[in-house]
């Protein structure tokens, strides 16, 4: 038995017939490893392949989609060329000084370790010298509160204004699989008001 450079096995001519089926068997055993292998849906998928090992490749019939088995997940192929976006334009407040949903919007996203995410928002607060922030949290297969930090920031005016506050920052460490992205929203004093809110996710791949 012979093996090509990638690895995969072949009958020489020098082989014995004998030796026929165990090459047989072992280059079934490679394309099993190396090949996309097909199944109707995950449930199928699972069933064949209970212990998939990193760099293994499938398709799945029911979403016309491709996956690579990344040690832990089976993460999307190409995934990373789209991505998904919510709106809500409905006004929402609050007086609440640690971050809090209003109601979203949210996303949800297959992603590797990277996702590229953007919020954005028009922000009021009457309150003199007041700040309202937005940001986003993860929930999901990976769980990442919001926080400060690419936090974006409107306030420190003396009196009314309504402004349009945009943040773009790139999340890593994340765990691969279906994580949600949802936008959050604070004060540091009165009563902060946020319409038009929108969130933008991008997977970025591992």
């Amino acid at each position: 038995m012979a093996t090509t450079a990638p690895g995969s096995p072949y009958v020489e001519s020098s082989d014995l017939v004998a030796n026929y089926p165990a090459v047989s068997e072992a280059l079934a055993e490679r394309v099993d490893l190396v090949g996309v292998l097909p199944f109707a849906d995950a449930t199928a998928r699972t069933t064949a392949i209970p212990s998939p090992v990193e760099g293994q490749m499938s398709s799945l019939s029911d979403e016309d989609a491709v996956y690579r088995y990344d040690g832990s997940a089976w993460v999307e192929l190409g995934k990373n060329l789209v991505f998904d976006a919510a709106t809500v334009a409905a006004q929402n407040s609050t007086t609440s000084t640690s971050y809090t949903a209003l109601g979203g919007p949210a996303v949800t996203v297959v992603t590797g370790t990277k996702a590229l995410v953007a919020v954005t928002a028009w922000q009021h607060n009457p309150t003199s010298s007041a700040y309202t922030y937005i940001n986003h949290a993860v929930s999901g297969a990976t769980t990442i509160a919001a926080s400060d930090n690419n936090a974006g920031v409107m306030g420190g005016f003396s009196g009314a204004h309504i402004t349009r506050t945009t943040t773009l920052h790139l999340v890593t460490g994340l765990t691969p699989g279906s994580n949600t992205f949802t936008m959050q929203y604070k004060t540091n004093t009165g009563t902060a008001y946020f319409q038009e809110r929108e969130i933008f996710v991008q997977d970025m791949g591992s």
